[in-house]
């Protein structure tokens, strides 16, 4: 389980991986500079714990990332779509020093010497990373597709979800008058 303070939130943009004197620790780096916390747990079960604790397993959802994405390397991760809550690794998601970025909070990723990533997120922090501004770059767009995948998979859904629980409203339930006049009954979709 999550130790305190390793729960990722929606305001966390990064989740960095650090070793130190042997040791692995996880910072989450946080919209408000001065919420960053540092646990001494590795980023693969900071994150594998963050993932059970939304009802699935880290490598539950790695996999079901490759399918989707038809990537055997480095495949983003959905701890929650309501939320908005996608992550992509930077490097193997199974090294224990790892670095996941929050993909909704990403504004732009700067080129910089040396073989470094300057990631810029929307509240002007920043993140540099010594990995390579294309390995960066390549990651950020395979979540993007990742996202509006899943996206249009709930927006084709939707449709068919609404007409089915119309359909079972209006048929045989016990109380199906009370149901029917119920706010429920409704079946507005937030869009």
């Amino acid at each position: 389980m999550i130790e305190k303070n390793g729960e990722l939130k929606i305001t966390t943009l990064a989740v960095i991986g650090i070793q130190k004197d042997g040791r692995y620790y996880t910072k989450l780096m946080d919209w408000v500079a001065e919420n960053d916390s540092e646990i001494e747990l590795s980023t693969d079960k900071v994150m594998d714990g963050n993932c059970r604790l939304h009802g699935s397993s880290f490598r539950g959802l790695l996999e079901g990332s490759r399918e989707i994405t038809q990537s055997s390397h480095k495949p983003p991760i959905v701890l929650d779509k309501v939320l908005n809550m996608y992550y992509f690794p930077v490097e193997s998601p199974i090294k224990k020093t790892c670095t996941w970025i929050a993909h909704s909070h990403v504004k732009a990723i700067r080129n910089y010497p040396n073989n470094q990533t300057n990631i810029l997120f929307h509240n002007n922090r920043t993140l540099t990373l010594d990995i390579s501004h294309p390995v960066v770059f390549r990651q950020l767009n395979k979540t993007a597709q990742y996202r509006c995948t899943l996206t249009d998979r709930i927006q084709k859904l939707r449709p068919i979800h609404k007409l089915n629980a119309q359909h079972y409203f209006q048929t045989e339930l016990p109380h199906a008058e009370i149901i029917r006049n119920s706010p429920i009954s409704s079946f507005d979709y937030e869009e």
